[in-house]
């Protein structure tokens, strides 16, 4: 039997990022994206809408969004969908809300001395515990976070837009996905 949870959507986020932090001690938040969309009606009518999408973030991919993601940034988020369901103190009615948990985000706009990825940068290949970063002003910061355990299908990769001469991430670097810790380290992990 196969299943298959993937959702991939372009949206801008419509507030200021909002960063919790669990009992625990995880980052998380949650980022809400507007998406325009338009369509042609029977009657030749051009239509237009918007959909609105809760994207949760964890670990180092929310505190990456709470340092980089305005109101206004355009986003592409590509994750699975998630089912919360929960009964209503006030009515007793069951209630759910379906929405999309990051595994991956891309920050698309350059904003006010921030620099765009130079031409050609990539992402580093799937299931790495891996960090590239450089000391240059001008270098965007690539993560690909893979979860901890053996290698893994799934990895959580931010490429985030760099104010010059302004970031500074803790980075620790593994090969495969051993006991030695990535910056992601254990709290970036498929939820």
């Amino acid at each position: 039997m196969y299943s298959y949870n993937r959702v991939h959507i372009i949206g801008y986020q419509t507030q200021p990022v909002d960063l919790r932090q669990t009992p625990g001690g995880t980052s998380v938040t949650d980022l809400n994206l507007v998406t325009p969309y338009s369509f042609t009606g029977d009657n030749g009518e051009k239509i237009q809408g918007k959909g609105f999408h809760t994207v949760t973030l964890w670990g180092p991919m929310a505190d990456i969004a709470n340092q980089f993601v305005r109101a206004g940034s355009q986003l592409f988020i590509s994750g699975r969908l998630q089912t919360d369901t929960w009964e209503d103190q006030q009515t007793n009615e069951r209630r759910s809300k379906t929405k999309i948990v990051a595994l991956d985000m891309i920050l698309l706009d350059p904003r006010d001395g921030q620099l765009p990825a130079p031409e050609g940068a990539s992402l580093p290949s799937s299931g790495t515990a891996l960090t590239v970063s450089t000391s240059s002003a001008t270098s965007p910061v690539i993560l690909n976070c893979a979860p901890p355990g053996p290698a893994s299908r799934f990895s959580h990769s931010v490429l985030p837009p760099m104010t010059a001469g302004k970031i500074n991430l803790p980075v620790k670097t593994a090969k495969g996905a051993s006991s030695t810790t990535s910056w992601c380290g254990a709290t970036s992990r498929a939820r």
